[in-house]
């Protein structure tokens, strides 16, 4: 075996050594070098002879890769692993969201095949860490910290927008409310992590965690104590390498639920494939569309992947009803979360996060040059954790010139008068801004856990009033900073409008007002 992988294998069992095989929880003693977590995902190399193992895989793939998660295939030609089996690449070539890797086993010959790019990571990545979260964006780290599921001292890493040698640890301090604090971890030119304006460096995250869980530890308000809960898998890119890139589905392997929707185009079901993998099934409403209308909201999703979209997995035309094949989103549509689910119960702040997110995922829409033309609380649907994602893109085209103008055959579809723009409504003119205006609208439905919004009047009666100049007054519940950004979407002039990356930062920074004023004071610089 070479110094290379033997150095790897060696920071891989002195990490195995710190990690819990039966809990997430995080037991803390006085001494920190005894302090026993699990930062690690639960993988085991015991099982398995190391030089057999390691020697194999030297030569053109010197680099050995660990699964995150468990995955079950359904398709013939993807491998099916458990959590913490080993991987040497085939190919470093991506093909829609998957790699070509071999099995690294034992006691029997290495199995080939395609598994999902987003299961797997090096061994000696930050991502094998349960405590590393990666890219997430703020609103995502304070819905998830401030789950009631943690509590005082849970914290988790993610990766700073600030770059490539920038973390940023984020604990939960449990008051009268609960609270985040953020601290800027940077890694040295000698590859340690510390503080910024630290002079405690770490060789591994590892040894960075367990020295902040010690008691003797000074440096934070607050000891670290358990890991943050990750969110569910993430979506692979199909239901299997091969459907990735076909996208036309055989009808005869959906089995059909209970109807969980609808919406503009159809009835939306429960429904599985296969028998074991869970989907959402859209039908569409023939007499309403024809087969061409139908596939454009099918073009349209299998080009834009971003964690605040529904995911597309595909579509059955191929006898009447047609189908789209999607993601399922346990709570259903964010209009029926708020009014008549668990999203009654939501103070201000968590609402307020349900719009960051989707001004993430609008964000995202926003640099692919798409406009969405139908952005409601009732084409936002909510996964596990409160974790909200952008669909029904019926309505949605890619613009040219930052425009769209309607083709004859959009006529028929039915405009959501009281969600559209003026400019919009009069002159057929589609912006990402006319967007950023249903986005305004769709705060007043969150604020309002679900209200209709201008509920006493008329569609075309409101647009000659909103064209005069009338906008939606405060309501009660609504903080005085909220409605500004409100107006600021309202504006007459689609330009002054702000873009929804701005919307974003604007609102992770709401959602944390009083947390900056307690941040000033930290001895660690505060990450935005």
């Amino acid at each position: 075996m070479n110094a290379c992988m033997r150095n790897i294998l060696d920071r891989f069992r002195r990490c195995l050594c710190n990690s819990s095989d039966d809990s997430d929880d995080v037991t803390t003693h006085h001494n920190a070098a005894n302090v026993h977590e699990n930062t690690f995902a639960d993988f085991s190399v015991s099982e398995f002879d190391d030089d057999e193992i390691f020697d194999n895989i030297e030569g053109k793939n010197d680099e050995v890769y660990v699964a995150l998660y468990d995955f079950s295939a359904l398709q013939n030609g993807d491998l099916s692993f458990s959590q913490g089996d080993k991987f040497k690449l085939i190919s470093d070539q991506v093909v829609d969201g998957w790699l070509k890797v071999s099995k690294l086993c034992s006691d029997r010959p290495e199995l080939e095949g395609y598994v999902p790019k987003t299961y797997i990571a090096k061994i000696d990545s930050p991502d094998t860490y349960s405590c590393y979260h990666g890219a997430i964006s703020r609103s995502d780290v304070n819905r998830l910290l401030l789950s009631s599921s943690n509590l005082n001292g849970a914290f988790l890493m993610r990766k700073s927008r600030k770059g490539n040698d920038q973390y940023v640890l984020s604990v939960r301090e449990t008051s009268s409310n609960p609270q985040l604090k953020h601290y800027r971890v940077e890694l040295s030119s000698e590859g340690e992590y510390h503080l910024t304006e630290s002079n405690n460096k770490f060789r591994t995250l590892s040894t960075f965690v367990q020295h902040y869980q010690s008691e003797e530890q000074s440096e934070l308000p607050i000891r670290l104590t358990s890991t943050c809960s990750k969110d569910e898998k993430p979506q692979t890119y199909g239901l299997s390498r091969d459907l990735a890139s076909k996208w036309e589905l055989d009808e005869k392997f959906l089995s059909f639920g209970g109807i969980f929707g609808r919406g503009q185009f159809g009835k939306v079901y429960r429904g599985k494939w296969k028998d074991t993998f869970e989907v959402a099934v859209k039908a569409l409403k023939t007499e309403e569309m024809d087969r061409a209308d139908f596939l454009n909201e099918a073009e349209v999703m299998k080009q834009l992947h971003h964690p605040k979209l529904v995911m597309l997995y595909g579509v059955c035309t191929k006898s009447q009803p047609f189908y789209i094949v999607t993601e399922f989103m346990r709570h259903g549509s964010l209009k029926d979360f708020l009014t008549i689910g668990e999203g009654k119960q939501l103070n201000t702040f968590a609402l307020i996060n349900l719009g960051a997110q989707v001004a993430e995922g609008m964000s995202y829409l926003e640099s692919r040059k798409f406009v969405h033309r139908d952005l409601a609380a009732r084409n936002v649907l909510v996964g596990e954790n409160r974790n909200c994602k952008i669909a029904d893109f019926g309505l949605a085209r890619l613009t040219q010139d930052n425009k769209y103008l309607p083709r004859n055959s959009d006529t028929s579809i039915k405009l959501p008068v009281k969600w559209t723009a003026p400019e919009a409504y009069f002159k057929e003119i589609y912006t990402i801004k006319s967007d950023v205006w249903s986005f305004g609208i769709l705060l007043t439905e969150i604020i309002s856990k679900g209200e209709r919004p201008f509920r006493d009047k008329d569609g075309e009666e409101l647009q000659q009033e909103l064209r005069a100049g009338y906008r939606m007054p405060k309501a009660e519940e609504c903080p005085n900073e909220l409605h500004v950004i409100m107006t600021d979407c309202w504006k007459r002039e689609p330009e002054e409008r702000p873009s929804f990356e701005e919307l974003q930062g604007r609102l992770e920074e709401f959602e944390e007002m009083d947390d900056l004023e307690e941040d000033s004071s930290n001895s660690y610089p505060y990450d935005t």
